[in-house]
């Protein structure tokens, strides 16, 4: 995120050579950022840990002339353990110059960022996007919210959804599930028109092991008996992985490269979720319920963004069905998607197919590996 905001920053400075960006994060040369911070820098973005080692090791670093610190994914810095790194930020800013504007950004409103605003904001101004959309959409919803509840008018804020993203769950017994997964994909990124998506595991383990998997299973030529899909078989599905084991120059040229793509499949855990601004991503796959309804938002935010369509869908097992009841609970409405339906792509292809004595099929994959299931 840290590096994507600095692109961006750079991009809208162009006409603006006087003033200098920079960016501090964890894989990069310490020695090299030390030169950065030398010579200057005017819009600084760092990562809370990163910045924090330099507070401590490199003398030219001063914030005498700071005039703004923009806290991004608030409430996510809490959730991580940066809170001490927060507080050892903003005493090194107090210590030279205590008056400059404190801005805390996030999608949703949490008991972490109002502990942050407690420690880092003096008499705080609130200002929800998603209330003034709804001002000018709705405007008889003004009425109903004086007479909801406090605590009513909070959920509506916190899990505003974009108006064009369409939201699936679909039940899947765990024997089922990897057999599910590969057939969505199958359909959505061989079948149907070339679609970019996102699976989200709880996990770098499973990442690991679900993108080997679908490598070996999908990746290779389908032999369709039918000539019209020819064309469409011959789509070669790229997936890629992004988690938190990975080194950072790694995780850099995976992100650089499915940004830059039109298709393919980004296999992630929530390293993923949070401000990554990713173009084109038409399908977010939940394969694994997130902890809360905010971080539900969260990974769903990844589609639909800037008034583009997108879907999502969450994979549930039959003893996870109260989830549905805990998104509509903050007004999160989600449609079923049968498992049958997404199975029935599987028989597009002959290697999919039952086998039956005597039959000519050949067959190229052991599906034995499709139905195993994951424990989390």
């Amino acid at each position: 995120l840290a590096l994507q905001t600095f692109d961006t920053i750079q991009k809208l400075l162009k006409p603006f050579t006087w003033i200098v960006p920079g960016v501090l994060m964890g894989g990069e040369k310490r020695k090299s950022e030390k030169a950065r911070l030398r010579k200057g820098i005017n819009i600084l973005i760092s990562t809370p840990g990163r910045l924090v080692d330099h507070i401590r090791s490199t003398e030219c670093i001063h914030f005498r002339r700071t005039q703004w610190l923009i806290i991004d994914e608030a409430d996510r810095i809490l959730d991580l353990g940066f809170e001490k790194d927060v507080t050892v930020i903003l005493n090194a800013l107090n210590a030279e110059r205590e008056t400059r504007q404190n801005v805390l950004l996030s999608a949703t409103l949490t008991e972490g960022v109002t502990r942050l605003a407690d420690i880092s904001l003096n008499d705080p101004i609130r200002i929800s996007i998603a209330d003034e959309i709804r001002k000018s959409l709705k405007p008889a919803l003004q009425t109903e919210k004086e007479a909801n509840s406090s605590s009513n008018r909070m959920d509506q804020e916190n899990f505003a959804v974009p108006e064009k993203l369409k939201q699936y769950f679909m039940m899947v017994p765990s024997k089922l599930r990897l057999v599910t997964l590969a057939a969505f994909v199958l359909e959505k990124c061989k079948y149907e028109k070339q679609h970019k998506m996102i699976i989200f595991f709880s996990s770098c383990e499973q990442v690991e092991f679900h993108c080997e998997l679908l490598v070996n299973v999908l990746s290779g030529e389908l032999e369709s008996e039918q000539p019209e899909r020819s064309s469409v078989s011959s789509v070669q599905l790229q997936f890629l992985r992004l988690h938190g084991n990975m080194e950072q120059e790694e995780r850099t040229e995976v992100f650089q490269e499915f940004l830059k793509s039109k298709t393919g499949i980004l296999l992630c855990t929530d390293v993923a979720a949070r401000g990554l601004d990713l173009p084109q991503v038409t399908w977010i796959v939940q394969y694994n319920a997130p902890a809360s309804p905010a971080e539900y938002i969260h990974r769903i935010g990844r589609t639909a963004r800037i008034g583009c369509h997108g879907n999502s869908l969450l994979v549930l097992a039959p003893s996870e069905a109260e989830y549905v009841s805990l998104l509509a609970s903050h007004k999160i409405n989600v449609s079923e998607i049968k498992m049958e339906k997404v199975l029935s792509s599987l028989m597009k292809d002959d290697r999919f197919r039952l086998h039956r004595p005597g039959s000519k099929v050949s067959y190229s994959v052991d599906l034995e590996l499709l139905p195993l299931s994951l424990t989390s």
